[in-house]
């Protein structure tokens, strides 16, 4: 998003800040992932696909871990698109290419064991539409992945927004239909007096020329 501000009252202005929402916290796998019972079963990576874990998933993530996704294995060569993560959301991709398809693989237990999968559509739609905003109309689920279009979720802007509004606010919230309801009647009367005074003064100086 782009603001543009005039130079001469940049200075004046300043620039509009980012305004962290009390209500919207970081969002983590544990909480958008569906109870594996009632994933799809083609969300799930295919037995000839194994995964090389990397992390020991009996262990506790720490604080400081779920303030980021966390590599806990890859598949394959694990390089791009073959990475199993735990811990905050990873972002999705622009491409469908490789078993994760247009999501990141995640890890989430399944029977008692740790499996890797793709996310489903209703799990994309919390990341990136817990408000309901950006309403979607594909029947097909994988279609309905791809139609968030890679964009960033609704409520990374909102703040923003918010701050955004908040700056270009106009100071009153009604419209004036009198000069009185904006300027008092003194003023008015000062304002009136050096007009008068100005006529005044020019019409003497274009007399004595």
């Amino acid at each position: 998003m782009i603001v543009m501000v005039r130079r001469d009252v940049f200075e004046q202005w300043g620039w509009p800040e980012a305004v962290t929402h009390p209500e919207w916290q970081r969002v983590t796998l544990a909480e958008i992932l569906q109870p594996a019972e009632n994933v799809r079963d083609e969300l799930w990576l295919a037995p000839d696909v194994p995964v090389t874990w990397t992390r020991d998933m009996s262990l506790p993530f720490s604080p400081e871990e779920l303030l980021r996704p966390v590599e806990v294995g890859h598949i394959l060569d694990g390089g791009w698109g073959c990475r199993v993560y735990a811990g905050m959301t990873p972002a999705t991709k622009a491409s469908s290419w490789g078993p994760a398809g247009r999501t990141h693989l995640v890890a989430q237990q399944r029977r008692g064991q740790w499996y890797a999968r793709r996310l489903g559509a209703e799990e994309v739609a919390r990341i990136f539409d817990p408000d309901g905003l950006m309403k979607v109309s594909a029947a097909d689920p994988e279609q309905q992945v791809a139609e968030f279009g890679n964009s960033g979720p609704s409520r990374m802007v909102q703040p923003y927004a918010e701050g955004l509004v908040k700056f270009l606010r106009p100071p009153m919230s009604f419209v004036p239909e009198k000069i009185s309801e904006i300027i008092d009647d003194k003023t008015v009367q000062v304002c009136r007096g050096w007009m008068v005074q100005a006529e005044t003064d020019f019409k003497e100086q274009a007399r004595l020329k």
